[in-house]
């Protein structure tokens, strides 16, 4: 966004003009929270957007006033015109984040599909900002990804940063992987020796799944495919199936709302 500095009346701070969103023909004029002025068409927003007040409503001399940086409304804004909108694909998830709440908060109709499409794309490396993207605005399916995935992080952060209307469901979730957990711990039988080496490999066991519960979402490593005898092996099988059967068995976060 290229600009130019104009004095902004009653401000001692000089204020940056939009050059893609500076139309002589506009009748609404914007102000971003870092001091970016946006001209508009107030038909625009009201045909495009649910949350934006009518046109006819705003004074000739009126300017609106949005919490939002000039960044973040300068993407926003190009989903309010007839033509070709951007995709988003080069965001980072901190620009996007703040785009994605903006077209929720303003509910801009044409760009909420590619927000929650590109937001989408980060559930491996940032579940817990979808789950809170999701949260926020009730997206069953991204909530339903993400929930499982933020198992075992860290729990005071996790349940600081929950948004309140999934808050409840959350900590409904959670206890139900604590109990499963605890069924996982308590399906060994010590008294059951199987072999020399079962003491060995059932002790390994016992010590991963004791790391907490982001161990019942490594199974796999948490039972190995080798490491001991037939027998032993047969063992290890039938407590990792338990454990998937029991984990299989916990229900989607979205039922829980």
């Amino acid at each position: 966004m290229s600009s130019t500095a104009i004095p902004r009346d009653g401000r001692a701070n000089p204020v940056q003009c939009s050059d893609r969103f500076n139309r002589n023909d506009a009748d609404l004029a914007i102000y971003s929270a870092d001091n970016v002025l946006f001209r508009i068409h107030s038909k625009n927003l009201e045909a495009v957007t649910g949350a934006f007040p009518p046109s006819g409503s705003f004074l000739s001399d009126e300017a609106v006033h949005l919490s939002e940086s000039g960044a973040t409304l300068e993407l926003l804004f190009q989903f309010i015109y007839p033509e070709r909108h951007p995709t988003l694909e080069r965001l980072g998830l901190a620009e996007l984040s703040l785009l994605s709440e903006a077209v929720e908060k303003y509910e801009v109709f044409p760009a909420m599909f590619v927000c929650h499409y590109r937001m989408g794309k980060f559930l491996s490396t940032n579940p817990l900002e979808l789950m809170i993207y999701a949260g926020r605005h009730f997206y069953e399916d991204y909530l339903d990804d993400a929930a499982p995935r933020i198992i075992g992080g860290d729990l005071k952060d996790i349940t600081r940063r929950m948004p309140e209307p999934v808050y409840d469901a959350w900590c409904r979730y959670y206890g139900l992987w604590e109990q499963v957990h605890q069924k996982v711990l308590n399906f060994y039988i010590p008294n059951e020796p199987h072999c020399h080496c079962w003491n060995r490999l059932s002790r390994s066991f016992l010590r991963e799944l004791g790391t907490g519960l982001k161990a019942m979402r490594e199974l796999d490593r948490v039972f190995p495919i080798d490491g001991g005898c037939r027998q032993c092996g047969l063992a290890c099988d039938g407590w990792k199936q338990h454990a998937k059967d029991l984990v299989a068995g916990i229900p989607q976060f979205s039922t829980l709302l």
